[in-house]
């Protein structure tokens, strides 16, 4: 089983937590949705180990050990992941 896969049977992506006002928004702003579709575009540019270590750590905010306990990676591999996801992404968005 993928890493992915596994911390997704145990956890849902875009969790609003338990209260639903935290939810995200059905329709958001036009140019919001424009910079989101772009984003995800860069993403897919990513490895799927890196796509996933920086998405939880900064999309759904779990710390370096929660990561790297659930997907049985050592936190130096996570560290590693989402910096070098995070100096990638930062590039693309500079152009």
């Amino acid at each position: 089983m993928h890493d992915v896969e596994r911390v997704s049977q145990k956890r849902p992506m875009f969790s609003g937590g338990e209260e639903p006002e935290s939810l995200p928004s059905l329709e958001p702003l036009p140019d919001f949705q424009v910079d989101v579709r772009h984003l995800f575009e860069l993403l897919e540019g990513l490895s799927e180990e890196e796509r996933c270590c920086l998405w939880l750590r900064r999309g759904e905010g779990w710390r370096i050990e929660e990561i790297a306990r659930e997907t049985a990676l050592s936190v130096s591999t996570i560290q590693r992941r989402v910096r070098s996801a995070e100096r990638w992404l930062r590039k693309q968005l500079r152009g």
